[in-house]
């Protein structure tokens, strides 16, 4: 276990949690209270002591076996951009700006795709939340828009976890109602999405939010898939 009292303080807030850890064990990326904003560095895990802090970062992970770090951060009061660092280096090699889909929300959380493809950048307002994608290639990164994904009435959201196969795994609670499990299986913009512990499911595809229900015991409509 963690003794996040432990590691040196970033900007007078102590760590508070473990967003990814480098391959070499060395290393480990956590979230800080900073200013009463959430912040988040680079800390050595031997010493306990911070190694890079970038500027107005909100969360980081790494990507490509550790030898790049992804950076969701501040651009300004309102604005947000996602950046891809060379490791350990340090090194910018590409950037997009990043934003909620209605042009309002706060920017809360980054995940990278096993497969290093796309990053998923979350936010969060008073009772809604959402994803954005951020497509990652050797030469650029950019949102996509059409993947972005509005989750209306709570912003009661587990943080996301994919398998190494490359689905994602998001728990939600809406008020009055039970937990509910969400599975989305990125491709070609394409999501399927389960309510376990009932019999119905759910698909939509791109950003048509046109929504198919079907039982689990039968196959996804996305082909390949049950």
């Amino acid at each position: 276990m963690v003794q996040f009292d432990q590691f040196e303080k970033l900007a007078g807030g102590a760590p508070y949690r473990i967003l990814d850890k480098h391959p070499d064990g060395r290393h480990i990326v956590m979230q800080a209270k900073a200013h009463y904003s959430d912040r988040s560095a680079v800390w050595e895990q031997g010493t306990g002591r911070i190694v890079w802090k970038p500027e107005r970062a909100i969360a980081l992970a790494w990507l490509r076996d550790g030898t790049h770090l992804g950076v969701l951060r501040e651009a300004s009061e309102t604005q947000y951009e996602f950046v891809i660092y060379t490791w350990p280096e340090v090194q910018p090699l590409y950037q997009c700006s990043v934003a909620p889909p209605f042009g309002w929300g706060e920017m809360l959380d980054l995940v990278i795709s096993p497969q290093n493809n796309f990053a998923l950048c979350q936010w969060i307002d008073q009772s809604e939340t959402g994803f954005e994608f951020i497509n990652i290639t050797t030469q650029a990164v950019i949102q996509d828009t059409q993947s972005s994904y509005f989750l209306k009435g709570t912003n009661d959201v587990t943080r996301p976890v994919f398998s190494p196969t490359g689905y994602l795994v998001i728990s939600y609670m809406k008020s009055g109602g039970p937990q509910i499990q969400k599975i989305s299986i990125p491709m070609i913009n394409q999501h399927k999405e389960a309510n376990i512990g009932s019999e119905q499911s759910w698909c939509f595809k791109e950003n048509s939010h046109s929504l198919k229900q079907f039982l689990l015991s039968q196959q996804s409509p996305l082909d390949g898939y049950q």
